[in-house]
């Protein structure tokens, strides 16, 4: 049961996640060119596929961008000077970007489809 709990909530936060970043995307492409729109979210991806690595194996919380940016500043240059925690945080950081560029880029074709067999009908 609590497995089970525990895969629905991340699930449930995963999907509406991307569902965000789906809607800042339709957003920007009226608002900009469609192509500088694609990076923009490549670059949030991006940036978001970093926080996972900050949150998870630096223990940061999102909070501590804003009461403690220091002590963030100090501990990345720290982690990031050495060869070992350098790797570990593009490893990490390109993972889940491709998770999560593969699963927004999937969520975008079936919500793009579903538009279009919507105005066929």
């Amino acid at each position: 049961y609590d497995l089970m709990l525990l895969f629905c909530a991340a699930l449930t936060g995963l999907t509406l996640g991307l569902v965000s970043l789906y809607e800042v995307h339709l957003a920007l492409a009226k608002r900009i060119n469609p192509k500088k729109a694609w990076a923009v979210v490549g670059l949030l991806v991006a940036l978001g596929s970093f926080g996972v690595w900050l949150g998870r194996y630096q223990r940061w919380n999102s909070w501590d961008a804003m009461i403690n940016p220091y002590g963030i500043a100090q501990n990345l240059s720290r982690i990031l000077a050495s060869p070992h925690g350098f790797l570990q945080a593009i490893g990490v950081s390109a993972l889940f970007f491709t998770l999560l560029g593969l699963g927004y880029g999937l969520l975008y074709v079936l919500l793009k489809s579903s538009e279009q067999i919507n105005l066929e009908k």
